[in-house]
């Protein structure tokens, strides 16, 4: 099955909007999901008893081959590794400086903050894995360092600064489990794009927020958690909403006690507190079911189209593309070091052609998805070839 361009379920006007890896415009009809949300405050009786919780969690499971019990709600990525690292101290997973937590080089922030407090708090080490050499991949160097003592491996399927991958099974699954790590994977940058099965990868947890390839709003990021560990586990935040009793609408007071402190089942332990809202996970509930309808793997061929057609022209003009293997959605080129300008030159360059892509960490990132054009594509291709020829630089000759 394959997939057209989706851009009349959007409402872009004449910008070519390049940018999905930062944040995702909505869909007009989970707009109106929103709106229709914000309407029921005029009349709270009407709001559901449950917010959508419940589609939210099994189109999330389907999305990724679990059961709708394996996941919880958080409101950020961070906040979903702040609990798994919270629970590594109290279980004794990561304790002392014999204990080592590993991640790469320029990793997305909200899946390495947390582990340095934890490394902070405990005198464990934290393993920074640097850029692969030419000749190799992200899978290459990680497996490449000493792995000695490494608790936990907290690692993205693709970096975000420039798409370059980070296979993740099954060698470097492989060997978290020949030495009992916990694989920690944030797929906030290929979830909804990347096919993924936990049944396959096998993580320890998969979270990801939802306002970039899942199309939803700020605000909430989905947690996966592994069946084996999910009664073991505890919340960080302390409500009636991850309590035995959550069901009914106020858990009863017990005389010279005070409430029940026993957790649910399963994953809804780990949720974070608050009542489901009832304006998010409505329109998350949309954005999800579209993605499922379009199919991972056909938004995955669509989208691979437009890149291909970038990194095929690119290297012409003199842009250096990232160490292979590539993501489908996202190219990060990158500016000659003898050219007298850099990323953010050429991105203010392109915004003046109403082009918007972003500069992370001096890659010009570039993330079509499933609103854009051929035609799109290849105006930003004679715009990076007008910015190249201004600034006088030229491909690198091998």
């Amino acid at each position: 099955r394959r997939l057209g361009c989706q851009r009349a379920l959007f409402d872009l006007d004449d910008h070519s909007y390049l940018n999905g890896a930062s944040r995702s415009p909505m869909m007009k009809h989970v707009y109106k999901a929103g709106c229709d949300a914000i309407a029921t405050k005029l009349r709270p009786w009407a709001i559901g008893s449950d917010g959508a919780e419940g589609a939210v969690k099994s189109r999330f499971a389907r999305l990724i081959g679990a059961d709708a019990a394996d996941i919880s709600i958080a409101p950020c990525t961070s906040h979903a590794i702040s609990l798994i690292a919270a629970n590594a101290k109290r279980m004794g997973k990561v304790k002392d400086s014999s204990d080592a937590i590993l991640i790469i080089q320029n990793q997305m922030s909200s899946n390495v903050i947390p582990w340095q407090q934890l490394c902070k708090d405990t005198g464990a080490r934290l393993v920074v894995v640097p850029e692969p050499k030419e000749d190799q991949t992200w899978t290459d160097a990680v497996l490449g360092v000493d792995w000695k003592g490494v608790r936990i491996a907290a690692l993205p399927p693709a970096l975000w600064i420039d798409g370059s991958v980070v296979e993740l099974a099954p060698r470097i699954r492989d060997k978290c489990e020949s030495q009992g790590s916990w694989l920690v994977v944030d797929g906030t940058q290929t979830l909804g794009v990347v096919p993924a099965s936990v049944k396959s990868l096998r993580p320890h947890f998969l979270c990801a927020s939802v306002h970039k390839w899942l199309h939803g709003a700020y605000g909430t990021c989905l947690l996966y958690t592994r069946p084996d560990l999910q009664d073991k586990l505890a919340a960080i935040d302390h409500h009636e909403r991850n309590r035995v009793g959550a069901d009914k609408i106020i858990l009863p007071f017990i005389d010279g006690v005070g409430y029940e402190m026993r957790f649910q089942p399963r994953a809804a332990r780990l949720q974070a507190g608050g009542r489901p809202n009832p304006i998010l996970l409505p329109m998350l509930a949309e954005s999800l079911k579209q993605v499922l309808e379009w199919g991972v793997e056909p938004i995955r061929e669509y989208i691979r189209s437009l890149t291909s057609r970038i990194h095929e022209g690119a290297p012409k003009m003199g842009y250096i593309l990232p160490p292979k293997p590539w993501s489908p959605h996202i190219v990060g080129l990158r500016i000659p070091q003898h050219a007298r300008c850099n990323a953010a030159d050429c991105v203010k360059f392109l915004k003046s052609k109403k082009i918007l892509v972003s500069e992370r960490l001096g890659a010009i990132r570039i993330s079509p998805s499933v609103y854009n054009t051929v035609e799109e594509i290849d105006n930003l291709l004679v715009a990076l070839q007008s910015f190249a020829d201004s600034m006088s630089f030229k491909p690198t000759r091998t």
